[in-house]
């Protein structure tokens, strides 16, 4: 009987060490140590000139300062009417535990675009092979048990060109904000930088 308690103690107290080495955030991204949490959100302000700007978006990497691009895990692909995040609403892109470190630039990956006109035309943009992507410099650290999120804008007046018969697509993104918190507060607070 005495074995059994021991190694009952024992199972208890390895499950708490590696509860202890992991942090969960209130999206559910577990951290593990070494790990922080990066989290990317994006807005958009309104085009007069689209009825819907609908983005597929297939990926988010993030460049550490060693050169190395790590994956940021989100629901992809994702397609979503960018016109649909004005008047302060936005979308979690993607939310992932990722290791703790400065970082030097965010990569996204758009899959597909297709656009309705204000007259109603619709407008399938065709992307080279598996889409184009969006390379946005933003210098960040990520800090061990803690939060970083990242909202970008993207700018959907200046991505898209109407020549007179369809327009040219080139993604202008540009990062509005940059907060850090620490995930095992309850109080949410975030210092902006």
């Amino acid at each position: 009987m005495k074995l059994i308690q021991t190694a009952s103690g024992l199972l208890l107290a390895i499950a708490l060490v590696a509860l202890a080495g992991c942090s969960s955030g209130s999206d559910g991204v577990t951290a593990t140590a070494g790990q922080g949490q990066l989290r990317v959100v994006m807005h958009d302000d309104d085009d007069p000139r689209l009825q819907a700007a609908v983005v597929t978006f297939s990926g988010i990497q993030a460049r550490s300062l060693d050169g190395m691009w790590v994956d940021v895990a989100g629901e992809f692909p994702m397609t979503v009417d960018l016109l649909t995040l004005v008047d302060g609403r936005t979308l979690m892109l993607a939310a992932d535990a990722v290791p703790a470190g400065d970082y030097a630039a965010l990569r996204i990956t758009i899959q597909s675009v297709q656009l309705v006109a204000e007259d109603g035309t619709a407008f399938d943009i065709t992307l080279p092979g598996a889409g184009t992507q969006a390379l946005i410099p933003v210098s960040f650290m990520v800090v061990e048990g803690q939060a970083t999120t990242i909202t970008l804008d993207f700018k959907v007046e200046l991505s898209f060109e109407f020549d007179g018969s369809e327009f040219e697509f080139e993604p202008e993104i540009e990062v509005v904000g940059i907060e850090f918190d620490d995930d095992d507060d309850d109080d949410d607070e975030g210092d902006d930088r």
